[in-house]
């Protein structure tokens, strides 16, 4: 009887030391894991906020490219033409905002004004991507030619004003990622041709 009693008692003294380890090794293999599918997570969204800022930029840009419609038909000598990754930004020589302005002028002012926004997030300093690249060009490529995704632009017949942008991102090991690839290629409509 008291072998039984004996027998009954170690059963129910609870977890030995080693069964304790062993779940506290289990339970942080799964946290590790957790953690892993966090950072990625953060990666996307910060990534889809980069992509969402670069089309709400180009919209802007398209708007002010309406309200100016006879220098954004220009072919040449287009301000709202330009390239980042082969030239400076753009500048400005007459501040609109203080004095009258030529169309052209206001063109420059609207490029000098739009990209200083896309570069510092506007008077906040928030909202900027990081190592944002752009170039306003003509392109008759499309999406569907495999072709359109790349910094050079063909403007061809009936072209059509196009945005590329790319910004500095993380990859999946943690550094970033200064690729000149287009993140993003935005069609943009500058008015109605008349």
């Amino acid at each position: 009887m008291n072998k039984r009693l004996n027998t009954r008692q170690r059963a129910q003294r609870g977890a030995t030391l080693i069964e304790v380890l062993v779940s506290i090794i289990v339970l942080s293999i799964g946290l590790l894991g957790t953690a892993g599918l966090l950072i990625n997570s953060m990666r996307a969204v910060s990534e889809q906020g980069n992509a969402s800022g670069a089309s709400v930029y180009a919209r802007e840009l398209g708007e002010r490219m309406m309200g100016n419609p006879n220098i954004s038909r220009l072919t040449t000598g287009n301000p709202y033409l330009f390239d980042s990754t082969a030239s400076a930004w753009p500048t400005a020589t007459v501040n609109c905002n203080t004095a009258f302005c030529s169309e052209l002028e206001r063109a420059s002012w609207d490029m000098k004004e739009w990209t200083d926004r896309l570069r510092t997030g506007g008077s906040t300093g928030k909202g900027s991507i990081p190592g944002i690249k752009v170039k306003v060009c003509l392109d008759s490529l499309t999406a569907n030619s495999g072709s359109a995704s790349q910094w050079s632009c063909t403007p061809g017949t009936n072209p059509m004003v196009v945005v590329k942008m790319a910004w500095a991102s993380r990859d999946s090991s943690g550094s970033v990622d200064t690729s000149l690839v287009p993140r993003a290629v935005i069609v943009i409509t500058p008015g109605a041709r008349g």
